[in-house]
Order: C-alpha cells, then sequence, then structure tokens
C-alpha cells in the first residue's frame, strides 16, 4: 500500500509539474480493488473533491469542506438546499436534506467523556430515499 500510494503521489506531481491533467486515487480503492477487483467491476469511485450525485443526492462530499473556505458544518450544507449525504462529523445527524453518518469505531484515543458519537451508516434505497442505522454493540437490532 506505501509503495501504491507513493507512486500515485509521484504521477500527481509529474501531472501538476507538465500542467496535465491530475490523476485520482484513493488509498481504500487500490486496498479494496487489490483484495478483489472481479468484486467491484462496477464499482464507481467517488474521489476526494469530485461531485457523485445519485438519485438525487450527493454523495461526493465527505463533509471536511464548507463554503467559502470553512469548515464543513451540517447546517452549513442544509443552507444549500441540495439533498447531501456526509461522513466527516462522527455524530449521527439529520438536518433538512442532509444526512450524516457517524464513525466506523468509538475508540481513537482522543474522545474521552461524553460525546454525541455513534457508530453510524447512511443507506440510500431508491429515488433518494435515505435511514441512520446506528449500531450497538455491533449489532443494528436486538436480538428476536
Amino acid at each position: 500500500m506505501d509503495m501504491a500510494y507513493h507512486d500515485a503521489r509521484a504521477l500527481q506531481a509529474d501531472a501538476i509539474d507538465a500542467e496535465k491533467p491530475v490523476p485520482k486515487f484513493s488509498l481504500l480503492e487500490w486496498a479494496m480493488r487489490h483484495l478483489n477487483e472481479s468484486a467491484l467491476v462496477d464499482v464507481e469511485w467517488a474521489y476526494d473533491g469530485d461531485s457523485k450525485i445519485i438519485d438525487g443526492v450527493q454523495v461526493g462530499w465527505h463533509g471536511f469542506r464548507g463554503t467559502n473556505g470553512a469548515k464543513g458544518t451540517v447546517s452549513g450544507y442544509a443552507r444549500l438546499g441540495h439533498a447531501i449525504t456526509i461522513g466527516d462529523k462522527h455524530s449521527p445527524s439529520i438536518m433538512d436534506e442532509v444526512y450524516g453518518a457517524g464513525v466506523m469505531q468509538l475508540e481513537h484515543g482522543y474522545n474521552k467523556g461524553p460525546s454525541g458519537w455513534a457508530v453510524s451508516h447512511v443507506l440510500q434505497y431508491d429515488y433518494g430515499i435515505r435511514a441512520l442505522v446506528t449500531l450497538q454493540n455491533g449489532k443494528y437490532r436486538a436480538k428476536k
């Protein structure tokens, strides 16, 4: 992975120096495709900073960049008046048409004390209908 990352950065630097389009790269995408390329043949990747709209919902923005160079916030995105799903805020949230996912794990070392963080995902169904799914102890529902 280290070599793939450095090779990609070198290609990007060469493109910048040559004033050519900079190739996109995601280390997560590289790792997933490296593990099982055939399972991901029909998967389209949303790269950082690129717009990606699925059924009317913007899913290509991570959520850390806001307007006019400001930090991204759920309320700031809500003011845009567009359906957006983000993942940067660590606490699951819904405000107007903005859905925010939580974290993938709770132990980061620096997040001690009370918190609104939760392991939570945004699922998107047909026609842009979305739902938050929050896990408790690794489960999304109680045992039957």
